[in-house]
């Protein structure tokens, strides 16, 4: 009894080993290159990203697919939320870049029980990068549009020199010949009004 328990460890030991030696390694593919150019940023751990994908079994057969939903499926990479596969092959990505995946089992599902994929099956996936949260598409961080905004709205502080020039309010009542100049200057302030309420660019 015992030599039959021995040999049953040593022939677990052997498929182990086998399995090690000579497991199939995690290949990516890109097959949409971005220019470095217009790649200012790439993923890596801790970010949310948004991806399009397709999952395939060996023999072509559709697994999965988010092609054509309204919303991208989007997960946080390295929390573990998604396969192996996934989170070692969406690293060092371009917003735009498409890759495939070819997954072998002890990088993807491996020998448990799954409801759609049988244990020791390899998958291949076809991904596209659409986002990563708090980046624009070239890669650039959103909040440098906002502090370029917020910059622009408040100005330049107001110099000495432009604080004197400008005209103090006179409490004196107008003269006659004032109240004329006035008369006549109205049609130009409400020039001038209607012309501050269009773009800056139609001026």
């Amino acid at each position: 009894m015992r030599s039959v328990f021995t040999v049953l460890l040593l022939l677990v030991a052997l498929i182990a080993f086998t399995e090690t030696v000579f497991a199939k390694e995690l290949r990516i593919i890109v097959t949409d290159r971005i220019p470095k150019s217009e790649c200012l940023r790439k993923t890596r751990k801790g970010d949310q990203i948004s991806v399009e994908y397709t999952g395939y079994f060996e023999d072509g057969t559709v697994l999965d697919s988010s092609v054509g939903r309204e919303i991208p499926f989007r997960f946080q990479l390295g929390s573990g939320k998604v396969i192996k596969g996934w989170e070692l092959g969406l690293l060092d990505m371009c917003i735009g870049e498409s890759r495939r995946l070819l997954i072998p089992h002890q990088y993807g599902y491996g020998m448990r029980e799954n409801l759609h994929v049988k244990p020791g099956t390899d998958l291949t996936f076809d991904i596209k990068l659409l986002g990563i949260a708090g980046y624009k598409p070239d890669g650039s961080p959103e909040d440098e549009e906002i502090e370029a905004t917020t910059a622009s709205e408040e100005g330049e502080p107001e110099t000495e020199t432009e604080a004197a020039e400008k005209p103090t309010e006179v409490d004196a009542e107008p003269t006659p010949e004032a109240e004329s100049t006035s008369a006549e200057a109205e049609p130009v302030e409400e020039v001038v009004e209607a012309a501050e309420t269009l773009p800056h660019d139609e001026l």
